[in-house]
């Protein structure tokens, strides 16, 4: 029998702050005691996820029963609502202007602090590894910006979840569009009525495709708070004053940007190639299933590319402090 609670623990603990590290490092536990009320503000921000899900889940409630109240103006409060998602999902793209400062702002004066106060030198003196300090205090810093990049995560999979909502179950509270073979369903109800075993295996692909890309929208925050908070802590290690600091993580922040408008213009060509290739099949094979490969390739392909973007950025500004560290006189 699968147990829920420990799949939910599971799913969040793979999305933790804190999954890259064992939870006794020394440095994240330290860190942990100057924070008040530790775990309270981690059972808040879980409260807060929540009702953040259950204020979509009400809206979507609330505009299905004005549909049923008032049938004659039904179709417009569709419409309304379907407006109001592409609004969302628009907003939902500009929460780095809220996110990518909360991040840089956490981690700052993360290592610089130590430096500045002489417990660096405790730590360079002690047996802890230099690579334990710097995940420790990358945690640490992650673990304070968490609140931001969860609620953003959590935005984004109430879109996606009070989206597909509207896509596949509000058009039967429309009598006029029930058998509109624009829905989803009826749409898929009638090419299996034409040719049902390809078209299962179609829509099926499709439906996994569709679930491969909402999960790489609603996870990307989580990447880019890894890289983020490498780049800050790379920064934070150079002992730098807070006013230079501030300005090169203004820098961390555009590279980030660059990057995701890199994200873009990949995806973009990813998406001519794909289609190329799939008309170059089609006209092979004449076979539709065999097109209909294209779509998930083409999301592996692009969560790839974005997931290794980021990693790099982590990997190499974790590298950084490192070697900064050292240089400091931190324990190899």
């Amino acid at each position: 029998m699968l147990d829920a609670s420990r799949w939910k623990s599971f799913l969040l603990n793979l999305l933790s702050p804190i999954s890259d590290i064992p939870p006794t490092n020394p440095v994240f536990l330290a860190e942990m005691r100057r924070v008040h009320d530790f775990e309270r503000n981690q059972r808040r921000t879980r409260q807060m996820c929540y009702l953040v899900f259950l204020a979509g889940m009400l809206m979507w409630s609330v505009f299905t029963l004005m549909m049923l109240i008032n049938p004659q103006t039904a179709t417009g409060i569709y419409d309304d609502f379907y407006n109001l998602l592409w609004l969302a999902l628009f907003g939902s793209l500009a929460d780095k202007l809220v996110v990518d400062f909360g991040v840089i702002n956490t981690g700052l004066t993360a290592i610089s602090d130590d430096i500045r106060t002489g417990r660096w030198e405790l730590v360079s003196l002690s047996s802890l590894s230099t690579r334990h300090y710097v995940l420790g205090k990358f945690a640490a810093q992650q673990h304070l910006a968490w609140r931001l990049v969860a609620l953003s995560m959590t935005f984004r999979l109430t879109i996606m979840v009070v989206g597909a909502l509207h896509i596949f179950i509000m058009p039967f509270f429309l009598p006029a569009r029930i058998y509109d073979t624009s829905t989803p369903l009826v749409y898929f109800v009638r090419r299996m009525t034409e040719n049902p075993p390809e078209s299962l295996i179609i829509y099926a692909i499709y439906s996994l495709s569709a679930l491969g890309a909402a999960a790489m929208y609603c996870v990307e925050p989580r990447w880019r708070m890894s890289a983020l908070t490498g780049s800050t802590l790379a920064v934070s290690a150079t002992g730098q004053d807070i006013t230079l600091s501030f300005l090169r993580g203004l820098l961390i922040i555009v590279r980030v940007w660059v990057s995701q408008i890199i994200f873009a213009i990949t995806g973009i060509m990813m998406l001519l190639l794909i289609v190329w290739l799939t008309a170059l099949f089609y006209t092979l094979t004449q076979s539709n299933l065999l097109v209909s490969l294209g779509i998930p390739l083409y999301v592996f392909l692009l969560g790839s590319f974005i997931r290794a973007v980021y990693n790099g950025l982590y990997e190499r500004s974790i590298a950084r402090a490192y070697q900064t560290l050292v240089k400091r006189g931190g324990t190899p």
